[in-house]
């Protein structure tokens, strides 16, 4: 008898650990995939482009920002690239995970609601596969998980921190000034006129620190340089790509998410339904619905949507769904869960199926270019340049100012703009190529040129065919897939 009533009192509580204990698997399946996946190209361009301003070497296109910094000093103190990979990942990962634990709490609810949005947060494809990355978009993302227990607090101190975070998003790309200047906008939003003093001194004392900072070490110039090129760059555009151009398979992906994330905004919003403004400005909800409309912001002003830009709204969106989830009466929680099953079985059947991005994650290992890395640091001499528009060979100068291409870039490319020198550069002074799919992007004349003059020496590096050093050099096979893909 003693051991059924052990066994009751087990199973009462089994409802309410299990939402944590779920909780608790996501975050360390997130954590481990951080650990284990190979690198999305935009990770190589943060990584190396931070190398490059920390050796003071002048190359484009700029990207001097205080995340990529970061990276660039990672880069240079630690010699061996996995182990910089890995230090990064897993840095990035314990403060989006921190961050995220601070933003559903402050936010309230209480624990049960912190571990639904967790799940929630996680379970979304984009989230889980680019939440992790040491791209320098995550230090948006972190400005904005880092505002909202300020925003629905809405204190003058709390205020003066979401200026001052506004400012170092805005210190992040165009889309950091986007971003930041919305966020700033919300804070004026919630403290009123009287808070805009406060507003602006916060953002002009950690703005002014972080320009600072920046002139001691000499990066001016490459701040300028980045928004001035860029905004060249999105002015100059021929092409303007609306979301459902370039989204529909990464929507498509997490299709029950989104169809949950709507179904909780909408049932958020008409639950204010005769709700007196002065009683919905203090609604947390609805300072979490407004920064979930900042971080979907550069899906609609980016000349070119990309996937990872639907990751930054996920946690907002899923603590709204928590949330709602736990206002309703038992019997419509219930209706809600059949709903979502019955959405991830139809979405299994009519694909692609749910989850299906979270597994891949886990069988696209880091391994293997981590050790052609190591064999390419090992190699070159002291000095060496090396062909990589990927970013990937980050410790290797560039043999040109101008060495990063990607879809935005490929425009100027073949109309001559960019990375011309590479036709007309001298090969004995560039003897690494990194073998990526960026190289298709370069332009025609230099593609032939470096077809002809480069060899293969593993699946995924080419030495310079001049190179004395190829002959005691065994040949890479150029019909093996290479080992430098970018995840996704």
């Amino acid at each position: 008898m003693v051991a059924l009533a052990r066994l009751r009192t087990f199973w009462r509580h089994v409802p309410r650990a299990l939402p944590a204990a779920i909780a608790v698997a996501a975050v360390l399946a997130f954590m481990a995939a951080a650990a284990l996946r190979r690198l999305n190209f935009d990770e190589a361009l943060a990584l190396r482009a931070g190398w490059l301003l920390v050796a003071e070497v002048d190359a484009a296109p700029p990207f001097a920002m205080p995340f990529t910094a970061l990276l660039g000093l990672l880069g240079h103190a630690v010699s061996d690239p996995g182990t910089v990979f890995l230090l990064a990942r897993l840095t990035v990962v314990t403060a989006v995970v921190a961050a995220l634990l601070a933003a559903f709490r402050g936010a309230g609810g209480g624990w049960a609601v912190t571990a639904l949005a967790m799940v929630l947060t996680l379970s979304q494809a984009t989230f889980f596969v680019h939440g992790l990355e040491f791209r320098y978009d995550a230090a948006i993302t972190l400005g904005l998980l880092l505002a909202v227990p300020r925003l629905v607090a809405g204190r003058p101190r709390d205020l003066t921190i979401v200026a001052a975070l506004a400012a170092l998003v805005a210190a992040h790309h165009l889309k950091g000034v986007v971003v930041g200047g919305l966020l700033l906008a919300l804070g004026v939003a919630r403290g009123g006129v009287r808070a805009v003093p406060r507003l602006l001194l916060g953002a002009a004392a950690t703005g002014g620190a972080v320009a600072a900072v920046a002139a001691a070490a000499g990066w001016l110039g490459q701040v300028r340089s980045l928004y001035g090129g860029f905004f060249a760059l999105a002015r100059d555009a021929t092409r303007w790509y609306a979301p459902w151009q370039t989204l529909g398979p990464t929507v498509a992906r997490d299709a029950t998410w989104w169809a949950l994330a709507a179904l909780a905004v909408a049932g958020t919003i008409a639950s204010w339904r005769g709700m007196p403004l002065s009683a919905g400005r203090r609604l947390p909800e609805l300072w979490v619905l407004l920064v979930a409309g900042v971080a979907l912001a550069p899906v609609l002003l980016h000349p070119h949507p990309w996937a990872y830009m639907l990751a930054p709204p996920a946690p907002f969106l899923g603590w709204l769904a928590a949330r709602l989830w736990h206002a309703l009466p038992p019997r419509r929680r219930w209706a809600i869960a059949s709903v979502a099953a019955a959405l991830v079985v139809g979405q299994g059947v009519v694909g692609p199926p749910p989850f299906g991005a979270h597994l891949a994650s886990f069988r696209a290992p880091r391994s293997s270019e981590v050790a052609e890395l190591r064999w390419l640091r090992a190699a070159a001499l002291p000095g060496e340049t090396v062909i990589d528009p990927s970013g990937l060979a980050y410790f290797l100068r560039p043999c040109t100012r101008e060495w990063y291409i990607d879809s935005l870039f490929s425009e100027r490319a073949a109309n001559g703009a960019w990375m011309q020198d590479l036709a007309t550069a001298d090969p004995s002074a560039c003897p690494w190529l990194l073998r990526t799919y960026r190289l298709d992007m370069l332009p025609w004349q230099v593609k032939q040129r470096l077809s002809n003059q480069y060899r293969l020496v593993t699946d995924g590096i080419a030495l310079w065919a001049g190179d004395p050093r190829g002959a005691t050099l065994p040949a890479g096979d150029v019909t093996s897939p290479t080992p430098f893909n970018s995840f996704w």
